[in-house]
């Protein structure tokens, strides 16, 4: 890939990056320059779960939940499959956006969800 989609569609300072869920964070693995990446899930960083944990040991673990990227001050969260309001309601009074992707279901839905990142 020539670059991240994250530096081609934000600003010139790179946007910081943090995922809460196993799906956003391959997406952000993959989409993402390392240095905009914030945390992942700890399911990223284990074998088991995808190909791509040694990527994800590279990052701070997170536990899926908003507070546990708070502190870390991203510009946008990840997740997927919807989720609370009250998710939504906090980050927004933290001044963090969330990028809340539906979970696929055809190639479409994979294809949409990486336009969307």
């Amino acid at each position: 890939m020539a670059g991240s989609a994250f530096l081609l569609l934000g600003s010139a300072a790179a946007m910081r990056v943090a995922s809460l869920n196993l799906c956003t964070d391959e997406l952000l693995l993959t989409l993402a320059d390392p240095a905009q990446i914030v945390s992942v899930t700890h399911l990223a960083q284990q074998p088991a779960e995808t190909p791509l944990w040694r990527k994800g040991r590279r990052y701070r673990r997170n536990d899926g939940s908003l507070v546990s990227v708070a502190a870390l001050r991203p510009d946008l969260v990840l997740t997927m499959g919807g989720g609370a309001r009250d998710r939504s309601r906090i980050a927004e009074r933290l001044g963090i956006r969330i990028l809340d992707l539906p979970y696929p279901q055809s190639l479409r839905d994979i294809e949409a969800a990486i336009r969307a990142v």
